[in-house]
């Protein structure tokens, strides 16, 4: 959930021609978030969405665990592979 506007704004700037390389956040419409909850920060930058844990999360050994998700952009579509520390530590 803490990457769903980034989401749906890397989606939404793909399909108007922004490339991989002009995905970031503080331009074509992309934000990048603060902390919430057990979410310290969500930053965007070439098209890759990193999800930062706060402390309260850590599990595993993984301190500030993340979760990215890694956009892939061919004909306009958007392709997503996920990733990040969260997922060997059991987080996500």
């Amino acid at each position: 959930m803490a990457t769903s506007a980034a989401k749906i704004a890397v989606e939404v700037a793909a399909q108007t021609g922004v490339t991989d390389a002009n995905l970031d956040g503080g331009s074509n419409g992309i934000i990048d978030l603060g902390a919430s909850g057990f979410v310290t920060s969500v930053v965007t930058v070439n098209g890759l969405i990193t999800a930062t844990a706060n402390g309260l999360l850590d599990a595993g050994g993984v301190n500030e665990a993340t979760y990215t998700l890694d956009s892939t952009i061919a004909n306009g579509q958007v392709q997503w592979t996920v990733g990040g520390t969260c997922q060997a530590a059991g987080l996500c």
